[in-house]
């Protein structure tokens, strides 16, 4: 068994959002600035959906976890979901040669959604931007829809649907498996 480790940025999540409800009230006949203040998910707005972002992750990690990687016991050895993730810069010095790990300054902490899960050897490692893709998929999806139901609920249902269909897209890619190579006896 391998293990690998997927992650989703918050912060790229709720920019999308952003983006979303912003499209989404241009595209209305009646795009007005009354409509607008009702319908864009302003970052005042974001910030509130914290709770929301907590629920999906949850959500998230219920549907991952016969795979989520756990200890000898059985017990996840680090609970997957929302960490802090520390991000650090790798800086050249001005030689070209790259400085120590310990001259490397720190960015700050960056919201993360995090789980470790345990694939099979013939899982294709190739395929885990792809599910870190349909994952984040998933989760601006359902962001939206929950905003929407506040906002737009005429639309609401139809990206609830699309963040179910980012998750099943998630998970036939997890479930896919390379096919066995044959070895040949010369």
């Amino acid at each position: 068994m391998k293990t690998i480790t997927l992650r989703v940025y918050k912060d790229e999540v709720t920019d999308e959002v952003a983006k979303v409800t912003d499209y989404t009230w241009a595209k209305l006949p009646d795009a007005g600035e009354e409509s607008r203040e009702r319908i864009l998910a302003a970052d005042e707005d974001i910030a509130e959906m914290d709770r929301a972002w907590d629920e999906i992750a949850a959500a998230v990690t219920d549907q991952l976890k016969e795979m989520i990687d756990g200890d000898a016991a059985g017990e996840l050895s680090t609970l997957p979901g929302l960490t802090d993730a520390l991000t650090s810069l790798t800086p050249q010095s001005p030689a070209g040669s790259q400085l120590s790990p310990i001259d490397t300054p720190l960015l700050p902490k960056r919201p993360t959604y995090e789980a470790r899960l345990r694939m099979s050897e013939l899982w294709d490692s190739g395929l885990k931007g792809s599910v870190e893709r349909a994952l984040r998929g998933y989760m601006v999806n359902s962001l939206v829809a929950r905003w929407f139901m506040y906002s737009n609920k005429a639309e609401a249902p139809a990206y609830q649907q699309m963040a179910d269909a980012e998750m099943r897209k998630a998970l036939s890619l997890l479930y896919s498996r390379r096919r066995p190579k044959r070895i040949h006896d010369s």
